[in-house]
């Protein structure tokens, strides 16, 4: 059965995750099968330079189990040095990977990060580029222009863009430290909770949150957590399947700050199943995950 949604990290390749998450001494080899026993997504950054080893990816997919998605992001070569636009390197090589995954019943969205120069008066661009994508094939569009933030006209164009394609927005939720959340500021105003900049209704079925930033003694205090798991609670009523990734400061503390999440949104929503045990720790409980 589907998870309700779907907790990652931005990678599965870290080695000071051996004695935690993966058991002690575990071979490179058998990372990616003991993450996908306790994860059911990760984004894997190999795309972004656009060389790309179909082999590799269907290891990937016999690695996993049948309920575990991959979330790549679309090459640079497109998004950055092409601005989605002419001849588009890699995008060939990167729908075949697509086909790959899908074939294999691994594939996520596809998260289609735009630069920080992809204006609003660019949107066009972005309207053909994504009518012209094979329609099978999810996509969650990631903005870091002001034009497409708050109330501005692209950025309401862009909303209503997205949901007459059924396509997804990729929310970047960062970490302040020179502001941080604390309860009080987060019951006091909405302003506070939801900066501006961030329009958290979804788009599509499968909204995609990242969590970037944080370090794990700065959540000792956890409430930027509590604002984003009440978000996430409300897309898994609303029968979205959301997809959340925890890219913070020290990977390391990855897996510990998604578990402190998922306890978050499993506490509003006692439907959320638990967590597998880690396969690297030695204790019979089992943790709290999706």
């Amino acid at each position: 059965m589907s998870p309700l949604y779907r907790l990652g990290c931005p990678l599965w390749a870290c080695p000071d995750w051996q004695g935690s998450l993966y058991k002690p001494g575990a071979p490179a080899a058998q990372w990616l099968s003991q993450y996908s026993r306790v994860f059911r997504t990760v984004e894997e950054p190999i795309s972004r330079g656009g060389i790309v080893d179909l082999r590799k990816v269907k290891r990937w997919c016999r690695a996993t189990p049948d309920d575990f998605r991959f979330v790549l992001p679309f090459p640079r070569s497109v998004t950055d040095d092409a601005m989605l636009q002419g001849e588009l390197l890699d995008l060939d090589t990167f729908l075949d990977l697509l086909s790959v995954l899908q074939d294999h019943d691994r594939l996520g969205p596809s998260r289609l990060q735009l630069p920080p120069a992809f204006d609003g008066p660019k949107l066009p661009v972005l309207e053909h580029f994504l009518e012209s994508m094979p329609v099978e094939f999810p996509i969650a569009v990631e903005t870091q222009h002001p034009d497409f933030f708050a109330d501005a006209p692209a950025g309401r164009k862009l909303h209503r863009l997205l949901k007459r394609l059924r396509l997804d927005r990729s929310i970047v939720a960062e970490w302040d430290p020179d502001d941080p959340v604390t309860e009080a500021a987060a019951n006091e105003s909405r302003r506070i909770r939801f900066p501006e900049q961030v329009r958290c209704d979804a788009t599509g079925p499968m909204p995609m949150l990242r969590l970037c930033g944080a370090r794990l003694d700065q959540l000792l205090v956890p409430t930027w957590l509590d604002v984003w798991a009440d978000v996430v609670a409300e897309w898994i009523v609303k029968k979205k399947r959301p997809y959340v990734f925890i890219d913070v400061e020290n990977v390391s503390d990855g897996p510990v700050i998604a578990e402190m999440f998922h306890e978050r949104v499993q506490a509003l929503l006692p439907e959320v199943a638990a967590m597998p045990r880690w396969p690297g720790r030695g204790l019979a409980v089992q943790l709290q995950l999706f």
